[in-house]
């Protein structure tokens, strides 16, 4: 579990910093990922289990698949709400 979710935590934050600090990147991923995050993780049990035919990757690819959505989603959004006078003193 820890495994798993550590790697969504990771993904998640990197691609969360590039979507919230990119409209363009934002209008072009947000779709993909709200399709994505609606589908249950016991939908991708199968598919996990088809691909890998083994029981532990298959478990850390369904605990970092439905984990990563959030933080995904929350970093983006936290980045976006980030003040612009701060952004600006960053630049300096």
């Amino acid at each position: 579990m820890a495994i798993g979710f550590g790697i969504a935590a990771v993904v998640g934050v990197v691609v969360g910093c590039v979507i919230g600090q990119s409209v363009w990147v934002m209008r072009g991923l947000d779709p993909i990922f709200q399709v994505l995050r609606t589908v249950p993780p016991l939908a991708w049990l199968p598919i996990s289990l088809a691909a890998f035919r083994d029981s532990a990757p298959s478990a850390i690819f369904v605990i970092f698949i439905t984990s990563v959505w959030p933080v995904i989603i929350n970093t983006a959004t936290g980045i976006r709400n980030i003040p612009q006078d701060y952004r600006n003193v960053a630049e300096v």
